[in-house]
């Protein structure tokens, strides 16, 4: 929704085929069970995540509420207010329905704001100052009914470890051969996450921190704002594609897209994927869970020989070790230091479909 002069908040529907509803992260937060948006906590088998991609009750249960029939309707994502953060949100919805098996054809995003959407072409859309009123259907629509395996689009952290440890000789499958790391975190000012400054990744505790900052090896510094122009449009193809150009992306690469939680990366990732049609991935733990793994430093949670301990020179690079004070002892929550796989929200997923 935006503040638009005459009160006329939203895009209007049509009154038969074409429906607006207000989807906010409050209405998220409500249709999944204290998630965000389309976020959830869930258990990966290594931990409990800070946010990722919702399991398939929680989108249905988005499905249903608002009608939305996965095969059949386009499903049009407008960003609502004049804000960057905005857009990543937005995105996220797009990111989770493909992951579930929406074609790409029942989805869009309307590029630019809807705030400026009024500004620019009021006189050729028609608004509104009410949305429609969302049906709340009972479990007419399912992503069971999507025969299509996607859960290629997140990969867990033991996957993404393998990948860095050989980024041109990738043997996983959904992937190329060969890997590019693109990393959306802050590269400037105070909060120079990707250069490793200390205490610049925030738990979901006040005033602490992961075990250590850094960067996973070989990531590409790749700000997410960059991607947009001044009024949160993304930028041409051809700007796009030079974008990525000269920071190293060699065509056929799969980029793994991270920033801290997988918010900002949705810009990036959507530039890949939907944009430019380049093969690309999500790391959807991202640096809130990387930067936890730690079999080292002043507050290990991890044995020193785990698979999954990340702080070391073969995984990570500018490896900054966070004081224990300040380091959040509760995070990775419900870690198992004996973990077999870190792959069970997916390994839910796949069941949940068949």
């Amino acid at each position: 929704r935006g503040d638009i002069a005459g009160n006329q908040s939203y895009i209007a529907g049509n009154g038969n085929d074409v429906v607006v509803y207000s989807f906010t992260f409050a209405d998220g937060a409500s249709a999944l069970d204290g998630g965000d948006g389309f976020s959830q906590k869930r258990n990966s088998g290594l931990s409990d995540t800070i946010a990722i991609i919702a399991n398939g009750q929680k989108i249905d249960t988005i499905l249903n509420r608002f009608g939305i029939d996965p095969v059949n309707d386009l499903v049009v994502f407008v960003s609502s207010a004049n804000a960057a953060s905005h857009v990543q949100g937005t995105l996220r919805g797009f990111y989770s329905f493909r992951y579930w098996g929406f074609d790409h054809k029942n989805l869009a995003f309307l590029n630019g704001t809807l705030p400026r959407l009024a500004i620019t072409d009021g006189n050729f859309v028609p608004f509104s100052d009410t949305t429609n009123t969302p049906p709340n259907l009972n479990n007419r629509y399912s992503v069971k009914s999507l025969r299509v395996d996607n859960t290629i689009l997140m990969l867990p952290v033991e996957d993404v470890i393998k990948a860095v440890k050989d980024p041109n000789n990738v043997n996983i499958a959904g992937l190329t051969s060969s890997v590019f790391v693109s990393d959306a975190r802050s590269s400037s000012g105070s909060s120079n996450e990707y250069n490793g400054v200390i205490r610049s990744t925030t738990s979901e505790v006040s005033g602490k921190y992961v075990g250590f900052e850094g960067r996973i090896k070989g990531a590409k510094d790749v700000p997410w704002t960059g991607l947009l122009d001044t009024e949160f449009r993304f930028k041409s193809k051809a700007d796009l594609k030079a974008y990525y150009d000269v920071r190293g992306y060699q065509s056929g690469q799969t980029a793994i897209q991270l920033c801290r939680t997988n918010n900002r990366s949705q810009v990036t990732g959507f530039s890949y994927i939907a944009i430019l049609g380049y093969p690309s991935t999500y790391y959807d733990g991202s640096w809130i869970e990387w930067g936890s793994l730690t079999g080292g430093g002043p507050a290990p949670k991890l044995p020193p020989d785990s698979p999954y301990r990340t702080d070391l020179p073969e995984l990570s690079e500018v490896i900054t070790y966070n004081a224990a004070v300040d380091v959040d002892s509760n995070l990775p929550t419900n870690l198992n230091t004996f973990a077999s796989t870190s792959r069970k929200i997916i390994e839910e997923d796949k069941a949940y479909k068949r």
